[in-house]
């Protein structure tokens, strides 16, 4: 049990869904910005990391917390969820790409 009275598989699992609905946007929102957003679960002083994620259509690996934000802040206006359907549809993306309803 944590000090917060949550077991370390709780505590994780909620720092899963905030990093997994962090990235969602919402119609009107401003730029997605990644140090805002999920700056918690990113080391920004250390400058010999391995970034990767393979909804990158070219597939970079950045080196450092901020390589990363500068591979998905550009290209995070045309993230959003489904305005049409029903109001829990969240986003299936890829950059470049459409967003569809998941």
């Amino acid at each position: 049990m944590n000090t917060n009275g949550k077991t370390s598989e709780e505590t994780v699992a909620a720092a899963h869904l905030r990093w997994l609905w962090g990235w969602d946007r919402n119609p009107g929102d401003p730029q997605f910005d990644l140090r805002a957003v999920q700056g918690e679960f990113y080391d920004w002083q250390d400058e010999d990391l391995l970034l990767y994620d393979d909804a990158d259509p070219q597939h970079r690996v950045a080196r450092s917390a901020e390589e990363y934000r500068s591979m998905w802040e550009p290209s995070s206006t045309g993230w959003q969820r489904p305005t049409t359907g029903s109001r829990t549809a969240r986003t299936r993306w890829s950059p470049g790409t459409s967003p569809s309803r998941g």
